[in-house]
């Protein structure tokens, strides 16, 4: 093409471009304004939705926004995997939960996410430790009544063997109570909530960790070993839930993985120990910033 016939076709963009660069003063990077009509944005191979510029620049910048921590985990839920329905106990009496196996995880009878199996992709950097991410759950009170979707997580190694409870020797006859909240004491009913920052997990989260579909199994007896192998949750350990009859009996997990009652005091001479696993919620605006859940690229948060 002849340099004249570009001029003239294109006159109206190099007269922009000539007084942006009077108008700049460098005469270097900037043309200020130049010629422009409205522009349909082509996005058949984008994979975006939007149909102008601006909303294309948009849309791709909130994509690159990471995700909270519990959408993360949600999204993933959706992934357009096959969802698979089954009861509780395999007893169609029971609550339903819904598996993502591609996933490995559970959408509970209460609204919350889970993962559950034998080894799922849960595995969360933090505090410069494996942890490993219980789940998503919802209305997770933060102590001053606001509540919020949080995602639960729990160290991936055992801090060691402690005492449920250390109470002087003249609480409960020197067995002890089971309530963190009236240590100094051994009043009846105890509390049916606690407000710290770090505690240990709930009889349900062991529950809710093992692959339902194949462990049909209800209550306690979680000890069978087709249960047992397809839970991805440490055996042996204390949980936070007390018994409702007796002062000094709360549940823990047994090294077999049954769920039962066990006294932190034996016959007012010596205390019981266990394995206790740190568990904690997480702010509502952490969000995942890489890695990919497993155990040699854990996830990472920000």
């Amino acid at each position: 093409m002849k340099i004249s016939k570009f001029i003239k076709n294109n006159y109206k963009f190099l007269i922009g471009v000539i007084v942006g660069l009077l108008l700049s003063g460098t005469g270097v990077y900037a043309a200020n304004t130049i010629y422009s009509k409205n522009v349909t944005y082509d996005n058949s191979n984008s994979g975006l939705s939007a149909t102008n510029v601006q909303d294309a620049l948009d849309e791709t910048y909130s994509k690159c926004i990471p995700p909270s921590s519990t959408d993360k985990i949600i999204n993933l839920y959706n992934d357009g995997s096959s969802i698979n329905t089954v009861h509780i106990g395999g007893d169609t009496s029971n609550p339903q939960v819904k598996l993502n196996a591609t996933q490995g995880i559970m959408l509970d009878n209460n609204g919350d996410y889970r993962y559950y199996g034998a080894d799922p992709n849960n595995y969360v950097s933090f505090n410069g430790e494996t942890w490993r991410i219980i789940g998503a759950f919802n209305n997770v009170d933060d102590g001053t009544g606001t509540k919020e979707t949080r995602l639960k997580i729990i160290r991936d190694e055992s801090i060691g063997d402690y005492s449920w409870d250390s109470s002087e020797s003249t609480i409960n006859s020197g067995y002890g109570v089971n309530d963190w909240s009236k240590g100094d004491d051994g009043a009846c009913p105890r509390a049916t909530t606690w407000t710290g920052k770090i505690g240990i997990i709930y009889p349900s989260d062991y529950v809710y960790a093992t692959d339902l579909s194949l462990c049909i199994e209800v209550g306690t007896n979680y000890d069978e070993s087709i249960c047992r192998t397809n839970n991805w949750m440490p055996e042996d350990q204390w949980t936070i839930m007390p018994s409702s009859s007796m002062k000094s009996l709360v549940f823990r997990i047994s090294s077999s993985g049954e769920i039962y009652y066990s006294s932190f005091f034996l016959e007012n001479t010596y205390q019981t120990y266990y394995e206790i696993y740190p568990v904690l919620y997480l702010k509502s605006s952490i969000t995942i910033t890489g890695g990919f859940g497993t155990s040699s690229d854990p996830y990472t948060l920000g």
